[in-house]
Protein backbone atom coordinates (compact mmCIF):
# COMPACT_ATOMS: atom_id res chain seq x y z
CA UNK A 1 0.00 0.00 0.00
CA UNK A 2 1.70 3.67 -0.84
CA UNK A 3 2.60 6.10 1.83
CA UNK A 4 -0.64 7.90 0.89
CA UNK A 5 -3.15 5.49 2.97
CA UNK A 6 -4.56 6.87 5.76
CA UNK A 7 -6.58 5.94 9.06
CA UNK A 8 -9.81 6.37 9.39
CA UNK A 9 -12.37 5.09 12.28
CA UNK A 10 -13.42 2.15 10.94
CA UNK A 11 -13.06 -1.18 12.56
CA UNK A 12 -13.32 -4.30 11.05
CA UNK A 13 -14.57 -6.65 14.28
CA UNK A 14 -11.55 -6.36 16.25
CA UNK A 15 -12.06 -3.04 17.54
CA UNK A 16 -8.86 -1.98 15.35
CA UNK A 17 -9.17 0.87 13.24
CA UNK A 18 -8.28 -0.30 9.84
CA UNK A 19 -6.38 1.83 7.47
CA UNK A 20 -7.43 3.10 4.33
CA UNK A 21 -6.22 2.40 0.58
CA UNK A 22 -7.61 4.69 -1.87
CA UNK A 23 -8.49 2.87 -5.48
CA UNK A 24 -8.62 4.79 -8.86
CA UNK A 25 -11.33 3.57 -11.04
CA UNK A 26 -9.87 4.52 -14.47
CA UNK A 27 -12.21 4.95 -17.04
CA UNK A 28 -15.09 3.92 -15.59
CA UNK A 29 -18.67 5.95 -14.35
CA UNK A 30 -21.16 5.92 -12.88
CA UNK A 31 -23.46 8.67 -15.42
CA UNK A 32 -22.76 7.61 -18.50
CA UNK A 33 -25.74 7.30 -21.04
CA UNK A 34 -23.62 3.92 -22.04
CA UNK A 35 -25.43 1.52 -19.45
CA UNK A 36 -22.70 -0.95 -19.70
CA UNK A 37 -20.40 1.30 -18.28
CA UNK A 38 -22.34 1.85 -15.60
CA UNK A 39 -22.91 -1.56 -14.90
CA UNK A 40 -19.06 -2.74 -15.37
CA UNK A 41 -18.24 0.40 -12.73
CA UNK A 42 -20.82 -0.75 -10.32
CA UNK A 43 -19.50 -4.26 -10.74
CA UNK A 44 -15.75 -3.18 -10.14
CA UNK A 45 -16.81 -1.36 -6.91
CA UNK A 46 -18.31 -4.41 -5.63
CA UNK A 47 -15.40 -6.90 -6.54
CA UNK A 48 -12.40 -3.96 -5.03
CA UNK A 49 -14.63 -3.55 -2.32
CA UNK A 50 -14.96 -7.02 -0.84
CA UNK A 51 -11.34 -7.78 -2.00
CA UNK A 52 -9.89 -4.57 0.27
CA UNK A 53 -11.81 -5.14 3.08
CA UNK A 54 -10.68 -9.00 3.03
CA UNK A 55 -7.30 -7.82 3.35
CA UNK A 56 -8.27 -5.86 6.26
CA UNK A 57 -8.46 -2.22 4.42
CA UNK A 58 -11.00 0.37 4.80
CA UNK A 59 -11.47 1.33 0.39
CA UNK A 60 -12.49 4.71 -0.74
CA UNK A 61 -12.92 5.51 -4.81
CA UNK A 62 -11.82 7.87 -6.93
CA UNK A 63 -13.77 7.35 -10.43
CA UNK A 64 -12.20 9.01 -13.35
CA UNK A 65 -14.26 8.71 -16.82
CA UNK A 66 -15.17 10.62 -19.52
CA UNK A 67 -17.18 14.00 -18.77
CA UNK A 68 -20.77 13.29 -18.95
CA UNK A 69 -23.47 16.08 -19.00
CA UNK A 70 -25.64 14.46 -16.13
CA UNK A 71 -24.42 14.85 -12.49
CA UNK A 72 -23.27 11.52 -10.61
CA UNK A 73 -26.21 10.00 -9.24
CA UNK A 74 -24.05 9.32 -5.75
CA UNK A 75 -20.66 10.32 -4.89
CA UNK A 76 -19.41 11.44 -1.50
CA UNK A 77 -18.61 9.37 1.53
CA UNK A 78 -15.77 7.13 -0.01
CA UNK A 79 -17.12 8.15 -3.70
CA UNK A 80 -15.20 10.66 -5.09
CA UNK A 81 -15.65 11.67 -8.96
CA UNK A 82 -13.46 13.48 -11.37
CA UNK A 83 -14.21 13.89 -15.17
CA UNK A 84 -11.61 13.40 -17.94
CA UNK A 85 -11.72 15.67 -20.43
CA UNK A 86 -8.70 17.92 -22.73
CA UNK A 87 -8.23 20.62 -19.44
CA UNK A 88 -8.11 17.60 -16.81
CA UNK A 89 -4.93 16.17 -18.76
CA UNK A 90 -3.15 19.47 -19.38
CA UNK A 91 0.37 19.06 -17.33
CA UNK A 92 -0.46 19.66 -13.42
CA UNK A 93 -4.07 18.97 -14.27
CA UNK A 94 -7.49 17.56 -12.45
CA UNK A 95 -6.20 13.67 -13.63
CA UNK A 96 -2.74 14.27 -12.73
CA UNK A 97 -3.50 14.91 -9.44
CA UNK A 98 -5.87 12.57 -8.86
CA UNK A 99 -3.50 9.91 -9.60
CA UNK A 100 -1.44 11.33 -6.88
CA UNK A 101 -3.72 10.71 -4.35
CA UNK A 102 -4.52 7.11 -4.83
CA UNK A 103 -2.51 4.05 -3.64
CA UNK A 104 -3.46 1.72 -7.27
CA UNK A 105 -5.45 2.20 -10.01
CA UNK A 106 -7.63 -0.15 -12.19
CA UNK A 107 -8.64 0.57 -15.95
CA UNK A 108 -11.16 -0.94 -16.90
CA UNK A 109 -11.22 1.32 -20.57
CA UNK A 110 -15.11 1.68 -20.38
CA UNK A 111 -14.98 -1.81 -21.62
CA UNK A 112 -13.85 -1.95 -25.25
CA UNK A 113 -11.78 1.29 -25.63
CA UNK A 114 -8.34 0.30 -25.33
CA UNK A 115 -7.76 -0.16 -28.72
CA UNK A 116 -7.13 2.19 -32.13
CA UNK A 117 -10.44 1.88 -34.04
CA UNK A 118 -12.36 5.09 -32.46
CA UNK A 119 -9.86 7.14 -33.72
CA UNK A 120 -6.51 8.86 -32.37
CA UNK A 121 -7.56 11.30 -30.10
CA UNK A 122 -9.54 8.50 -28.06
CA UNK A 123 -6.64 6.39 -28.17
CA UNK A 124 -4.43 9.33 -26.88
CA UNK A 125 -7.01 9.64 -24.04
CA UNK A 126 -7.19 6.68 -22.96
CA UNK A 127 -3.43 5.83 -23.19
CA UNK A 128 -2.54 8.78 -22.05
CA UNK A 129 -4.50 8.65 -18.61
CA UNK A 130 -2.84 5.46 -18.30
CA UNK A 131 1.07 7.12 -18.83
CA UNK A 132 0.15 9.33 -15.90
CA UNK A 133 -0.56 6.35 -13.75
CA UNK A 134 2.75 5.22 -14.34
CA UNK A 135 4.74 8.06 -14.39
CA UNK A 136 2.92 8.87 -11.14
CA UNK A 137 4.42 5.18 -9.45
CA UNK A 138 0.78 3.77 -9.15
CA UNK A 139 0.48 0.08 -9.51
CA UNK A 140 -1.88 0.16 -12.94
CA UNK A 141 -4.11 -2.89 -13.20
CA UNK A 142 -5.84 -3.93 -16.07
CA UNK A 143 -9.51 -4.52 -15.29
CA UNK A 144 -11.45 -7.56 -17.46
CA UNK A 145 -11.96 -5.58 -20.70
CA UNK A 146 -11.77 -5.92 -24.82
CA UNK A 147 -7.91 -5.63 -25.82
CA UNK A 148 -7.43 -4.04 -29.83
CA UNK A 149 -7.69 -4.74 -32.25
CA UNK A 150 -4.25 -2.46 -32.55
CA UNK A 151 -3.63 -1.61 -36.27
CA UNK A 152 -0.75 0.92 -36.63
CA UNK A 153 2.61 0.38 -35.82
CA UNK A 154 3.12 3.53 -33.45
CA UNK A 155 -0.24 2.46 -31.60
CA UNK A 156 0.97 -1.23 -31.09
CA UNK A 157 4.19 -0.17 -29.41
CA UNK A 158 2.62 2.29 -26.52
CA UNK A 159 -0.16 -0.01 -26.17
CA UNK A 160 2.69 -2.66 -25.82
CA UNK A 161 4.64 -0.59 -23.34
CA UNK A 162 1.69 -0.01 -21.32
CA UNK A 163 0.83 -3.40 -20.99
CA UNK A 164 4.35 -4.60 -19.71
CA UNK A 165 3.96 -1.83 -17.30
CA UNK A 166 0.81 -2.89 -15.99
CA UNK A 167 1.36 -5.12 -12.21
CA UNK A 168 -1.68 -7.55 -14.39
CA UNK A 169 -3.53 -7.31 -17.86
CA UNK A 170 -6.99 -9.01 -17.93
CA UNK A 171 -8.71 -9.70 -20.93
CA UNK A 172 -12.47 -10.83 -20.91
CA UNK A 173 -12.51 -13.08 -23.88
CA UNK A 174 -10.11 -15.17 -25.92
CA UNK A 175 -9.42 -12.98 -28.60
CA UNK A 176 -8.24 -10.51 -26.79
CA UNK A 177 -5.48 -12.19 -24.67
CA UNK A 178 -4.03 -13.13 -27.47
CA UNK A 179 -3.87 -9.87 -28.73
CA UNK A 180 -2.77 -8.86 -26.03
CA UNK A 181 0.34 -11.85 -25.56
CA UNK A 182 1.14 -11.23 -29.41
CA UNK A 183 2.15 -7.24 -28.75
CA UNK A 184 3.41 -8.01 -25.08
CA UNK A 185 4.81 -11.56 -24.30
CA UNK A 186 6.28 -10.94 -21.00
CA UNK A 187 3.24 -9.27 -20.13
CA UNK A 188 1.01 -10.39 -17.15
CA UNK A 189 -1.75 -11.33 -18.84
CA UNK A 190 -4.93 -13.74 -17.85
CA UNK A 191 -8.40 -14.31 -18.84
CA UNK A 192 -11.13 -13.61 -17.02
CA UNK A 193 -15.08 -13.07 -17.56
CA UNK A 194 -17.30 -9.68 -17.44
CA UNK A 195 -16.63 -7.97 -14.06
CA UNK A 196 -20.86 -7.08 -14.84
CA UNK A 197 -21.44 -11.13 -13.82
CA UNK A 198 -20.62 -9.99 -10.01
CA UNK A 199 -23.50 -7.53 -10.10
CA UNK A 200 -25.82 -7.74 -7.54
CA UNK A 201 -29.34 -8.66 -8.51
CA UNK A 202 -32.36 -9.50 -7.21
CA UNK A 203 -35.04 -12.18 -9.13
CA UNK A 204 -37.33 -11.44 -10.51
CA UNK A 205 -38.83 -14.11 -11.97
CA UNK A 206 -42.16 -14.14 -10.22
CA UNK A 207 -42.90 -10.30 -12.17
CA UNK A 208 -43.10 -12.69 -15.54
CA UNK A 209 -47.22 -13.71 -14.85
CA UNK A 210 -47.31 -15.10 -17.93
CA UNK A 211 -46.06 -18.59 -19.60
CA UNK A 212 -44.69 -16.83 -22.83
CA UNK A 213 -40.86 -16.87 -22.93
CA UNK A 214 -39.04 -13.54 -22.62
CA UNK A 215 -36.67 -12.47 -25.02
CA UNK A 216 -34.34 -9.38 -25.03
CA UNK A 217 -32.84 -8.03 -27.60
CA UNK A 218 -30.10 -5.13 -27.79
CA UNK A 219 -29.90 -3.46 -31.16
CA UNK A 220 -26.83 -1.29 -31.45
CA UNK A 221 -27.98 2.24 -32.96
CA UNK A 222 -23.94 2.73 -33.92
CA UNK A 223 -23.99 -0.58 -35.83
CA UNK A 224 -27.49 -0.13 -37.36
CA UNK A 225 -26.27 3.42 -38.42
CA UNK A 226 -23.38 2.17 -40.01
CA UNK A 227 -25.41 -0.15 -42.18
CA UNK A 228 -27.85 1.73 -43.42
CA UNK A 229 -24.79 4.21 -44.18
CA UNK A 230 -23.36 1.53 -46.10
CA UNK A 231 -20.25 2.38 -44.13
CA UNK A 232 -18.36 -0.54 -42.34
CA UNK A 233 -15.59 1.34 -39.65
CA UNK A 234 -15.75 -1.80 -37.56
CA UNK A 235 -15.06 -4.72 -40.24
CA UNK A 236 -18.84 -6.81 -40.15
CA UNK A 237 -18.96 -9.53 -42.67
CA UNK A 238 -22.54 -9.18 -43.26
CA UNK A 239 -25.32 -6.34 -43.13
CA UNK A 240 -26.55 -5.72 -39.49
CA UNK A 241 -29.53 -4.05 -40.48
CA UNK A 242 -30.76 -6.74 -42.42
CA UNK A 243 -29.56 -9.35 -39.79
CA UNK A 244 -31.35 -7.08 -37.46
CA UNK A 245 -34.83 -7.36 -38.92
CA UNK A 246 -34.31 -11.17 -39.80
CA UNK A 247 -33.86 -11.46 -36.50
CA UNK A 248 -36.77 -10.25 -34.81
CA UNK A 249 -39.20 -11.33 -37.83
CA UNK A 250 -37.88 -14.79 -37.31
CA UNK A 251 -38.24 -14.30 -33.28
CA UNK A 252 -42.06 -12.20 -33.18
CA UNK A 253 -43.20 -15.09 -35.66
CA UNK A 254 -42.75 -17.57 -32.81
CA UNK A 255 -46.09 -17.91 -30.65
CA UNK A 256 -44.42 -19.00 -27.56
CA UNK A 257 -42.42 -15.31 -27.55
CA UNK A 258 -42.38 -12.43 -26.02
CA UNK A 259 -40.03 -9.72 -27.19
CA UNK A 260 -38.68 -6.86 -25.69
CA UNK A 261 -36.36 -3.91 -27.79
CA UNK A 262 -33.68 -2.99 -24.74
CA UNK A 263 -31.61 0.24 -24.92
CA UNK A 264 -28.42 -0.28 -23.89
CA UNK A 265 -26.40 3.03 -25.31
CA UNK A 266 -28.00 6.39 -25.13
CA UNK A 267 -26.73 9.72 -26.52
CA UNK A 268 -28.65 12.70 -26.61
CA UNK A 269 -26.23 14.95 -28.07
CA UNK A 270 -25.12 11.72 -31.38
CA UNK A 271 -28.26 10.02 -32.14
CA UNK A 272 -26.95 7.77 -34.36
CA UNK A 273 -25.14 6.62 -31.51
CA UNK A 274 -28.51 6.11 -29.47
CA UNK A 275 -29.89 2.99 -29.42
CA UNK A 276 -33.35 4.31 -28.18
CA UNK A 277 -33.51 6.03 -31.79
CA UNK A 278 -33.56 2.85 -33.60
CA UNK A 279 -35.73 1.15 -31.02
CA UNK A 280 -38.34 3.25 -31.75
CA UNK A 281 -38.27 2.46 -35.24
CA UNK A 282 -38.30 -1.79 -35.38
CA UNK A 283 -40.97 -1.22 -32.60
CA UNK A 284 -43.38 0.49 -35.12
CA UNK A 285 -41.98 -1.96 -38.08
CA UNK A 286 -42.29 -4.91 -35.28
CA UNK A 287 -45.78 -3.62 -33.13
CA UNK A 288 -45.88 -6.98 -31.56
CA UNK A 289 -42.46 -6.37 -29.83
CA UNK A 290 -42.39 -4.47 -26.64
CA UNK A 291 -39.95 -1.24 -26.26
CA UNK A 292 -38.79 -1.08 -22.91
CA UNK A 293 -38.55 2.28 -21.89
CA UNK A 294 -35.14 4.59 -21.14
CA UNK A 295 -32.87 3.06 -18.10
CA UNK A 296 -31.63 5.78 -16.09
CA UNK A 297 -27.89 5.71 -14.82
CA UNK A 298 -27.26 3.05 -11.97
CA UNK A 299 -27.85 3.83 -8.68
CA UNK A 300 -26.56 2.37 -5.83
CA UNK A 301 -27.99 -1.10 -4.28
CA UNK A 302 -29.78 -0.96 -7.95
CA UNK A 303 -27.68 -2.44 -10.23
CA UNK A 304 -29.10 -5.88 -12.58
CA UNK A 305 -32.43 -4.56 -11.67
CA UNK A 306 -31.09 -1.24 -13.70
CA UNK A 307 -29.49 -3.27 -16.11
CA UNK A 308 -29.77 -6.50 -16.56
CA UNK A 309 -33.33 -7.04 -15.36
CA UNK A 310 -34.36 -3.96 -17.71
CA UNK A 311 -35.99 -6.74 -20.01
CA UNK A 312 -38.37 -7.02 -17.88
CA UNK A 313 -37.43 -10.51 -16.17
CA UNK A 314 -36.56 -11.48 -19.40
CA UNK A 315 -35.30 -15.30 -19.80
CA UNK A 316 -32.76 -14.53 -22.29
CA UNK A 317 -31.33 -11.63 -24.27
CA UNK A 318 -29.06 -11.29 -27.35
CA UNK A 319 -27.47 -7.71 -27.61
CA UNK A 320 -24.87 -5.92 -30.41
CA UNK A 321 -23.23 -3.95 -27.66
CA UNK A 322 -21.02 -5.90 -24.73
CA UNK A 323 -21.90 -9.32 -23.36
CA UNK A 324 -22.54 -7.41 -19.83
CA UNK A 325 -26.02 -6.06 -21.02
CA UNK A 326 -27.06 -9.87 -21.21
CA UNK A 327 -26.68 -10.62 -17.64
CA UNK A 328 -29.91 -12.63 -16.46
CA UNK A 329 -32.04 -13.23 -13.48
CA UNK A 330 -28.85 -15.77 -11.99
CA UNK A 331 -25.46 -15.79 -12.49
CA UNK A 332 -25.48 -18.83 -14.53
CA UNK A 333 -27.92 -17.39 -16.80
CA UNK A 334 -26.04 -14.49 -17.31
CA UNK A 335 -23.29 -16.11 -18.54
CA UNK A 336 -25.56 -18.64 -20.83
CA UNK A 337 -27.33 -15.58 -22.34
CA UNK A 338 -26.62 -15.29 -26.00
CA UNK A 339 -23.15 -13.59 -26.34
CA UNK A 340 -23.10 -11.92 -30.23
CA UNK A 341 -19.73 -11.77 -31.38
CA UNK A 342 -18.93 -9.62 -33.76
CA UNK A 343 -15.57 -10.24 -36.69
CA UNK A 344 -12.14 -10.50 -35.05
CA UNK A 345 -13.82 -11.19 -31.84
CA UNK A 346 -15.06 -7.92 -30.77
CA UNK A 347 -18.25 -6.79 -29.12
CA UNK A 348 -19.04 -3.76 -28.89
Amino acid sequence: MHGRAALRDDCHGNGQIAPTITIGLLWHSLNSGNLGIGALTLANLAIARDAARRAGLTPRFVIMGARESAPPPFAGLDIQCVAIDSRALKPGGAIWRAMGEVDCVLDIGAGDSFTDIYGPRRFLFLTLTKLFALARGRPLVLSPQTIGPFTGAGYKAIAAFIMRRSRAVFARDEASRVAALSLAPEANVELAVDVAFELPFTDRASLRGSPLLRIGVNVSGLLFGEAERGTNHFGLSYDYAVFTRRLLSALTQQPSLQVHLIPHATNRENPVDDDGVVADRLAREFPTVIRVGRIGPPLRHQCRERHGNGGAAARYRTGGRAQHQCGGDRPGASRRACRVHLPRGRRL
